[in-house]
């Protein structure tokens, strides 16, 4: 049973998914089948093979479309432009009011229909964890660091350099999980400040994962994106266990399902974001459990092409 239903639901035509991958394409296609018939902009990371990507091309369902590939190096600023790019893309579609941007190892938890009556009721806000620098979770300086020094990557490294330097006039340092769900007019309102102010992609390009940094940084900044802090609902719709450490959360399996079960219910509670996605799974890391969502949660048949 899929955790929404009623004819409610039919409608799927106001969300736009856009799905930032580098690896790992039969999970990329078991995700662009469970997201359908939502419209999806895939972006597949420019140092990945580009066989896998042409063989999904050719056999990707109805309403995906693929985006201008950029080097997406861990860290880069090449991240943040693939993600905006397919967000604009997405708004090449007159109906899309709001945006998930989503991983390669991201899979929803709900149908598409689903996902789509969830944010029909959040209108012109976005869904997106943000914080204000320094953040007690990033480190000693917590955060401020990925913007007081310069950054490169090097052989796998990071090399820095401290700097003094003034924001960009207007923004305010914030960070905010990669996953997020904007709605039209944020996006909208990012890409006429970028396009505009070309020093905010200068100044972001030595910046620690500007992908965590940048948009946050906007939203957040004096209205720049926002007229009024109650656009952002400060709720991520993800269920993702960092129990691990490190840098990245946990695979998970289906030995998950109770927690992610008891998420869900939780969040069933009257001032929550429903859960709509789950992090992280992939070829070899969870195939069990979304074999159960497929089956169980989505009606679909199990690791069908």
């Amino acid at each position: 049973m899929t955790e929404l239903g009623g004819a409610e639901e039919r409608d799927t035509s106001g969300v736009g998914v856009a799905v930032l991958a580098h690896t790992d394409s039969p999970q990329l296609r078991r995700l662009l089948r469970a997201l359908h018939p939502l419209p999806v902009v895939v972006h597949w990371d420019r140092r990945s093979p580009a066989g896998p990507l042409r063989a999904i091309e050719q056999d990707a369902p109805p309403g995906v479309s693929f985006a201008r590939r950029y080097a997406t190096a861990w860290g880069s600023l090449d991240s943040v432009r693939a993600e905006l790019w397919a967000m604009r893309q997405l708004l090449e579609h007159p109906r899309v009011n709001h945006v998930a941007v989503v991983s390669g190892s991201d899979f929803p938890v709900v149908s598409p229909q689903g996902i789509a009556t969830v944010l029909a009721r959040y209108e012109d806000r976005s869904l997106v964890k943000t914080f204000r620098l320094p953040f007690d979770r990033w480190g000693p300086s917590g955060g401020l660091d990925r913007y007081q020094r310069l950054h490169w990557r090097v052989g796998g490294r990071d090399l820095s350099l401290p700097v003094s330097r003034d924001l960009p006039e207007g923004l305010a340092l914030a960070g905010a999980a990669v996953q997020k769900i904007l709605c039209r007019t944020h996006i909208e309102k990012i890409h006429h400040v970028v396009s505009r102010r070309p020093e905010i992609l200068r100044r972001w390009r030595r910046v620690w994962l500007p992908d965590e940094t940048l948009i946050a940084s906007l939203l957040l900044g004096d209205g720049l994106v926002c007229d009024d802090p109650e656009e952002l609902v400060n709720d991520l719709p993800w269920y993702i266990d960092w129990g691990a450490g490190g840098p990245s959360p946990r695979w998970l399996g289906r030995a998950d399902l109770p927690a992610i079960r008891a998420e869900r219910d939780e969040r069933r509670a009257p001032g929550r974001t429903p859960l709509l996605f789950l992090r992280k799974v992939g070829t070899g890391h969870g195939d069990d459990l979304v074999d159960v969502l497929e089956s169980d949660w989505l009606g679909l048949t199990p690791g069908q092409p």
